[in-house]
């Protein structure tokens, strides 16, 4: 990376003042020496590139004039992208696969994951990458001038291509293996290879003949390819043997995610002359944070798991470490196991009272979504959540607890008991998907239950993400009456101007704000002046996870609002939370004792 005795130059595209702010913000955290310079439109980064160097450039994907596709395009044909680029996009990563990254583009940052580390480490990746890539270049082109001394193109290619598959051979996968290791180890990043062996190719080749033997490696070789990233790297380093090295993994659970899409594919049939051919195939994974070794360890380590799975009944995965195989089988049963458990509606909800201060009655209560399995007993929120966010479950996820706590509310009011009003979190990527509106107006209308009796809860980092498109989200929510929360207030980087503009109704005090109350000054100090902020902007506070008496009277001295916490209630069950309905509303208890007694 450049000298950081001087300051990288940072190019901002953004046309988004406030989003421009929030970012140059963020950036000032990231511990970077940085200078960074700032423009609202793509011809003004044309300008900016054109008159000056820069070391890194952030820019925006949608741009009044120009989106981030048709600016790389002009810098192509100026012959200035010399630069790093990273796009800021809330676009989904396959459009920019086959968009911006083939275009030129080096990264990408979805604006709702912007954090001074992820800018850091964005930035860092990207400005050595593309150092590496201007390296290995001049390394190509120096190389291909000495190969032209000696033999022609052709015979290059022939010296560093599989001539069936068009692959790089084993020799050249080791030089880009070296490099790639080297680049690791300098910067600090993950090394992960998977060493791949089709089961039992020899009696297709005995059985049906060389040439259809042929055609299916073929075939097998486009299906790796299928699945890989354009900046993954795939081999044959055998016969019926292919390797990958996963390019930039953060964590050890993405190469087994590939390796169950390979063995997922497996299932399918080549069609080739009229035959059906099935391919399975062992795969061994080598993954390493912190690698000393060279190709030949990485590739010998990798094939050691490999040869693990051939004992072992063949057609599966292992890692190289048994702790991460382990880890990884958890992880890919977890997120089978959740499919699984929304088809046959195994989840069910509980309820945790939101208590008013003033007049000690249940005013509201959070939804949380719980799992008894019927083999494995009870599994917890922090771990099946995580796994359904890494994946496409969590949106069928937030769907299924939206209908259930809909529908129970009706139950409720078919009942006769006053309903409080009802919390439900939402995740940032239900804003991204764009039909949230339509999907909570469709449940309300499906199940007769008006929408004031329903509270969305938002993270408070989305009210810097895509902060223009989640108002005018927010804004239709409420047009159908639904209450809005800020949950775990404090904990994020928002500022006062996004807070005035977001149509929320109340503030949830983080509960690690709460814990330490009144021992410390300076819990104090940030809780009162929450409480302090919100009242003079009209908005309700709710302290979350409070436990104890002291909590409680300090809370109420500081005119909270409401108490969500153990000291009044756990979660509850739809019986038990139906009881405290019915008693705190009909039957006029009004003293805490009372009310913890019920």
């Amino acid at each position: 990376m450049k000298n950081q005795d001087k300051p990288l130059n940072i190019l901002l595209v953004e046309d988004n003042r406030a989003m421009s702010a929030v970012i140059i913000e963020l950036l000032s955290h990231t511990q970077l020496s940085l200078s960074v310079t700032s423009t609202d439109s793509g011809q003004g980064a044309l300008d900016q590139l054109k008159a000056n160097r820069f070391d890194c450039v952030l820019l925006d994907y949608e741009l009044p004039d120009y989106n981030a596709n048709e600016v790389l395009k002009r810098l192509q044909g100026k012959r200035q992208l010399s630069m790093p680029i990273i796009i800021l996009t809330g676009h989904s990563q396959a459009k920019l696969a086959n968009d911006v990254l083939a275009l030129g583009a080096i990264d990408f940052i979805t604006k709702s994951e912007c954090s001074p580390e992820k800018l850091k480490r964005a930035i860092t990746y990207a400005i050595s990458r593309n150092q590496f890539r201007i390296s290995q270049a001049d390394e190509e082109k120096a190389q291909i001038s000495r190969l032209l001394d000696t033999a022609t193109a052709e015979t290059a290619h022939l010296l560093n291509y599989d001539r069936l598959t068009q692959l790089p051979n084993r020799e050249l996968f080791k030089v880009y293996l070296n490099k790639s290791i080297a680049r690791a180890c300098r910067h600090q990043l993950n090394v992960c290879l998977l060493y791949i062996d089709i089961d039992n190719f020899k009696c297709i080749n005995d059985s049906l003949g060389h040439d259809l033997g042929d055609k299916a490696l073929i075939s097998f070789c486009h299906r790796l390819q299928s699945i890989i990233r354009s900046n993954d790297a795939l081999c044959r380093v055998g016969e019926d043997e292919f390797a990958i090295y996963l390019d930039f993994i953060e964590n050890e659970c993405d190469a087994a995610i590939v390796a169950e899409k390979i063995i997922r594919l497996t299932g399918i049939p080549i069609e080739i002359d009229n035959h059906d051919i099935y391919l399975y195939c062992s795969i061994g994974i080598c993954y390493h944070s912190n690698y000393t070794g060279d190709s030949e360890t990485l590739l010998s380590n990798a094939q050691t798991a490999m040869l693990s799975v051939k004992k072992n009944g063949k057609n599966s995965f292992v890692y190289f470490s048994n702790e991460m195989t382990t880890k990884a089988q958890k992880r890919l049963y977890l997120e089978q196991e959740v499919r699984l458990a929304l088809a046959n509606d195994d989840f069910h909800m509980v309820y945790q009272p939101k208590i008013d201060v003033k007049t000690q009655r249940i005013t509201g209560a959070e939804a949380l979504i719980r799992w008894h399995h019927p083999k494995n007993g009870v599994i917890p929120p922090n771990e099946f959540i995580p796994v359904a966010e890494q994946s496409d479950l969590i949106l069928k996820l937030d769907s299924y607890i939206l209908d259930k706590v809909i529908n129970q509310i009706s139950r409720w009011q078919k009942e006769g008991l006053e309903v409080p009003v009802i919390s439900v979190n939402i995740p940032s990527r239900e804003f991204q998907r764009g039909d949230l509106v339509a999907s909570v107006q469709d449940t309300l209308r499906k199940y007769q239950v008006a929408g004031n009796r329903l509270e969305i809860e938002i993270t408070e980092r989305l009210l810097m993400d895509h902060c223009e498109d989640n108002i005018k989200i927010l804004n239709r929510l409420k047009d159908l009456d639904i209450h809005i929360s800020v949950d775990d207030f404090g904990t994020g980087y928002s500022s006062l101007s996004y807070l005035v503009q977001f149509p929320c109704d109340v503030l949830k005090i983080d509960k690690s704000f709460i814990d330490q109350l009144p021992q410390s000054k300076d819990n104090c100090k940030i809780v009162e002046a929450i409480i302090m902020l919100a009242h003079k902007l009209g908005k309700s506070v709710v302290a979350e996870g409070v436990e104890t008496e002291v909590q409680y009277q300090y809370l109420s001295a500081l005119g909270c609002d409401q108490i969500q916490g153990y000291y009044f209630y756990k979660p509850l069950n739809i019986k038990d939370f139906s009881l405290k309905l019915d008693k705190v509303q009909f039957k006029g208890f009004t003293n805490i004792s009372q009310i913890k007694a019920c």
